[in-house]
């Protein structure tokens, strides 16, 4: 088991990412989805779903980039990250990150990787007049400390700063501990999105589609 590591919230920073984050970004960006992750990035491999995520973050203008990434840190120590896009890029950067994740497979995988991704073309993130907060995700030794709530602060204001006043996320249906933290700080669940039948098991259920009001 990891054991915590004891951080004072008020030193820690916030800064924007950078390529060579991409070891670190690549495994927290796949412990906010390992499930859809692994099966649809990884073609059911944990560890090539890993390294494709840190390809693509390493990588401009997709949507798993570093350039849309924000990284905490505790005297020089990384604790985790959030990935936000503003709405109206989200279809182009969807786009741009499945043509390069395609290129990263032959034939075979290449219809895999489409067939598997083609159903979540259907679920709608965020509006175009929304700021999508696409991936959080906090080292489990640090967690507990009130950095995922900074991080969710940090991205609001950068929401505002934007022209923005509404901030979106989804979240698994299964993962409670993320939905109270999410509805503690005034987010509010619009739309519920499931999975099908045949996608359940590697899935889950489905996600909430959450939505907050920036004052």
């Amino acid at each position: 088991m990891t054991e915590k590591k004891q951080i004072n919230i008020r030193d820690v920073k916030i800064r924007s990412a950078e390529a060579a984050d991409a070891k670190f970004a690549g495994k927290l960006l796949y412990q906010t989805f390992p499930h859809l992750a692994s099966f649809a990035i990884g073609l059911g491999n944990e560890e090539r779903a890993k390294a494709n995520l840190r390809k693509l973050f390493s990588q401009n203008k997709n949507r798993f980039s570093y350039e849309w990434v924000s990284v905490a840190e505790y005297l020089g120590h990384k604790l985790g990250i959030i990935l936000c896009i503003p709405g109206k890029e989200l279809g182009k950067l969807d786009l741009a990150s499945g043509r390069r994740l395609l290129g990263m497979y032959k034939l075979r995988g290449k219809i895999a990787v489409i067939s598997r991704l083609f159903p979540m073309a259907f679920m709608k993130e965020a509006g175009r007049d929304e700021y999508l907060l696409s991936n959080i995700s906090v080292l489990r030794r640090y967690q507990g400390h009130g950095v995922g709530q900074a991080l969710i602060e940090y991205a609001e204001e950068q929401a505002k700063a934007q022209g923005y006043n509404k901030c979106t996320l989804m979240v698994d249906i299964l993962n409670t501990n993320a939905r109270r933290l999410y509805e503690r700080l005034g987010y509010k669940i619009i739309a519920v999105m499931l999975e099908s039948n045949k996608r359940v098991k590697n899935l889950g259920p489905g996600y909430y589609r959450m939505v907050k009001m920036l004052a």
